[in-house]
């Protein structure tokens, strides 16, 4: 993670500051606690499965409320370069920087029918934002294979994007303001910039890691939990096309 970089990962079920922690009935998810009429961002006790209790930060406040948050980091104060079981059953603190644990996320998401949303502020102020309309997890015994699809570019600006975000409309060049804000992908065109990158659209750059295999540094066949310094579902194409990795330094 970049230093200054914010990102928070959230997902909800059944479709999925003050700090307090609630108990009144049981939930298994915090989409369910919005339905309920919860409307306060905090910790509170949910129960996968109708049985296993776990804390968790709700947010339902933002972006339509309903919101469980699996993964934020706000600063490079908690470790995320740690080992599979870690990764497993997670750690940190959930009010700060934390990561919930893939087999949480995979009780969250086993049946099926979640989004996922992706919130990221640069260290220069740029926001990022996506959603997927379809977020899974699988078991452990498949090395927690992530599956996503139905990409939406929420939020994002050209004139601060970088190439760890943004990519270049097709064609690459010479093309006009117009022509630019009307591109299919979505693109933005920014005057200041010359050559390929006057013209870029966000990319989902989580499309290559989608289908993939969760690895951490001692559970891996490759090199880049390593190199990158946390545990993510790695592609070969991690390395080569500077993909944002959310857990990685």
């Amino acid at each position: 993670m970049k230093k200054g970089t914010v990102n928070e990962l959230s997902a909800y079920r059944q479709r999925a500051w003050c700090f307090h922690l609630f108990e009144d009935f049981t939930s298994d998810n915090c989409y369910q606690l919005y339905s309920f009429g919860y409307r306060r961002n905090g910790l509170y006790n949910i129960y996968l499965n109708g049985s296993t209790k776990l804390e968790v930060y709700c947010n339902l406040e933002n972006h339509g409320g309903g919101w469980t948050v699996i993964q934020r980091r706000v600063d490079n104060r908690t470790d995320f370069d740690r080992n599979w079981l870690d990764y497993k059953t997670g750690f940190g603190d959930k009010t700060a920087s934390f990561w919930i644990g893939l087999e949480n996320i995979r009780a969250l998401t086993k049946n099926g029918d979640n989004e996922l949303r992706i919130d990221i502020t640069t260290c220069n102020n740029t926001k990022i934002v996506a959603e997927y309309s379809n977020f899974t997890v699988g078991p452990e015994s498949d090395r927690y294979r992530l599956q996503l699809s139905g990409y939406q570019h929420k939020q994002g600006t050209c004139v601060q994007h970088d190439a760890t975000i943004a990519r270049p409309c097709f064609p690459h060049s010479n093309l006009s303001r117009k022509e630019c804000e009307n591109h299919k992908q979505k693109c933005c065109y920014n005057a200041n910039v010359t050559g390929d990158h006057r013209c870029t659209h966000t990319a989902d750059s989580m499309e290559y890691v989608n289908g993939k295999i969760f690895s951490t540094k001692d559970n891996s066949s490759g090199t880049c939990p390593s190199t990158r310094k946390g545990g993510w579902w790695y592609s070969g194409s991690t390395l080569k096309r500077r993909l944002v990795v959310l857990n990685a330094r």
